[in-house]
């Protein structure tokens, strides 16, 4: 064992001794990689795919920031959206209409899914099986055609047209999508409408003695009528005999029709032993659309504000009270 560390020994004295020639041709190696791979890096930049799909008409993007139609039931309308290769290269899109729904963090999206609703409703002409290829610094303009069933509920019917590349890597393919949205409105009664359920509270005591704690107040917004709206909530709290008062909200947030959403306010509140306030919750419009609204809705609670921090405190001056009561009997 001593005998073969001492020949490893030698062996690297040796690689230390000589490494000098090589050090600079493992210098040369290592700049000839990095500039190879920053060559690639700079093809890949080169022939990286985009595009842009925008409304348009039968020209070209005509400005609009999406396609907005109210239809009467049985009846249709026409209108275009223009896909741009901002590539390099010739590409080939997928082209298709999807149903609109808002994604867990509120954004509208459309989904891949095969469509129930209003998706079904569009028919995109200029493609073939749902693709269409376009070369480098190419505009194309779709003509859509959306029919509304005679059944169709008044109301809207959210919707929108992607537009996606797949990429495969590592035998994984991933379809990269834009898209262009539709608010799409089917003619007749609209019915808005907002409901707010399980109202819930809870009260965090501080840690100091007798010193402000945290109310949650958390509940549940749903729209429950046909047509989009936003939501926007205020929370009001008052200890007793209207001793303090403390108000927070959120801000709008958009809800489809049939869309509900979770959220909660904290605020700031003192141990009153009793907390007691109200939730508002008004309806607002998002964006360009018309539409009446409905009363604000006001949801009263209470909640027990107890600071068990001062309920030690109190019991031992409770204590210490009666013994010197007791002591000085």
């Amino acid at each position: 064992m001593h005998q073969a560390r001492t020949r490893d020994q030698k062996d690297t004295h040796m690689l230390l001794t000589t490494r000098g020639p090589s050090r600079t041709l493992v210098a040369t190696a290592l700049t000839m990689l990095s500039l190879l791979a920053l060559s690639t890096q700079l093809a890949a930049a080169e022939t990286a795919v985009e595009w842009t799909v925008a409304p348009a008409d039968t020209s070209g993007p005509d400005g609009r920031i999406s396609l907005r139609h109210e239809i009467d039931p049985g009846a249709s309308t026409t209108d275009h959206i223009a896909i741009t290769n901002l590539g390099t290269s010739t590409t080939e899109y997928l082209v298709q209409a999807g149903d609109g729904l808002l994604g867990a963090n509120g954004a509208f999206d459309i989904t891949s899914a095969e469509p129930t609703d209003s998706a079904s409703w569009i028919a995109i002409d200029g493609v073939e099986d749902g693709r269409v290829s376009l070369a480098a610094g190419e505009t194309r303009v779709l003509p859509l055609t959306i029919t509304v069933p005679p059944k169709a509920t008044p109301g809207d019917h959210p919707a929108g047209i992607v537009v996606g590349v797949p990429t495969a890597t590592d035998g994984v393919t991933v379809t990269h999508r834009i898209g262009v949205r539709l608010h799409l409105r089917v003619a007749g009664e609209v019915a808005p409408q907002l409901t707010v359920r399980g109202v819930e509270t809870s009260f965090a005591p501080s840690l100091i003695p007798f010193g402000p704690g945290v109310l949650t107040v958390r509940y549940e917004v749903e729209n429950a009528g046909n047509v989009r709206l936003g939501a926007a909530s205020k929370v009001h709290v008052t200890g007793p005999l209207g001793l303090t008062s403390t108000t927070t909200g959120n801000p709008a947030v958009e809800l489809l029709p049939g869309d509900r959403i979770s959220q909660q306010a904290e605020l700031t509140a003192w141990p009153l032993v009793m907390l007691f306030g109200h939730l508002d919750v008004a309806a607002t419009t998002i964006g360009d659309d018309s539409t009446s609204l409905p009363d604000a809705i006001r949801v009263e609670f209470d909640s027990s504000a107890v600071t068990w921090s001062g309920v030690v405190v109190l019991v031992l001056l409770l204590l210490l009270v009666v013994v010197a009561v007791r002591r000085r009997r």
